[in-house]
């Protein structure tokens, strides 16, 4: 089984079904996985927008759809070195970084 740890903005996109065609063929056969900070970016802009408890819930259904990857300190500190990569999403454009065959 194939992981792709998505960002945030992939995430978004995936859930609410605007993806770019070429980022949906780099899903296909591969599990989409999101951090413990990319929950928490959706539940914050959720709550900034005065989302109602059924639209609240539809996140949480397509949450438990995909993989959400334990927090712990190595999770932390590997966060923190590849998060500068995030400053190369120029003009709107996503990044995924693809994990291949992870153990999680």
């Amino acid at each position: 089984m194939e992981y792709l740890v998505l960002d945030t903005d992939v995430a978004s996109h995936l859930q609410r079904g605007s993806l770019p065609q070429e980022l949906q063929a780099h899903l296909q056969g591969k599990t989409p996985c999101v951090t413990f900070v990319t929950v928490g970016e959706f539940f914050k802009g959720a709550f900034r927008r005065g989302w109602g408890e059924r639209r609240i819930e539809g996140l949480e259904t397509w949450l438990r759809n995909v993989v959400i990857l334990p927090y712990t300190g190595e999770v932390s500190r590997t966060w923190g070195r590849v998060h500068p990569v995030d400053a190369l999403d120029f003009q709107g454009d996503v990044l995924a970084q693809d994990f291949g065959d992870a153990p999680w």
